[in-house]
């Protein structure tokens, strides 16, 4: 069985093939659509681990989320829930360096007034 780790070690059993940037999972019914939906976050999403057999098979930092979950819902009453990832751009990552420098900046002048 294949699974997604995300960063908060929620599992998501998905489809063989996956790859980073499609991911396909089947819901046992729609409520478990929208919980998996639910799960993929920004935060969840910035370290995720693919499994095989319990076993990591990749893993990707600083992922982002490129196509928004989506679900389908099949003849048999299960859902099909679709959605892809990247990882950041060194210019994205280089942005983030940035804001964090701003932010440790505008503390430090903070606790200086």
């Amino acid at each position: 069985m294949d699974e997604l780790k995300l960063f908060d070690g929620k599992l998501i059993p998905i489809e063989d093939g996956a790859s980073l940037g499609h991911i396909e999972s089947i819901a046992a019914n729609e409520a478990e659509a929208l919980t998996i939906c639910e799960w993929l976050t920004p935060f969840n999403c910035s370290h995720v681990e693919f499994l095989h057999d319990g076993q990591v098979s990749g893993i990707y930092d600083d992922a982002v989320i490129v196509d928004v979950p989506s679900r389908t819902t099949l003849e048999d009453g299960t859902a099909l829930v679709a959605f892809g990832l990247r990882q950041k751009s060194a210019v994205e990552l280089r942005l983030d360096t940035h804001d964090e420098e701003i932010t440790e900046l505008q503390e430090a002048i903070a606790e200086e007034v």
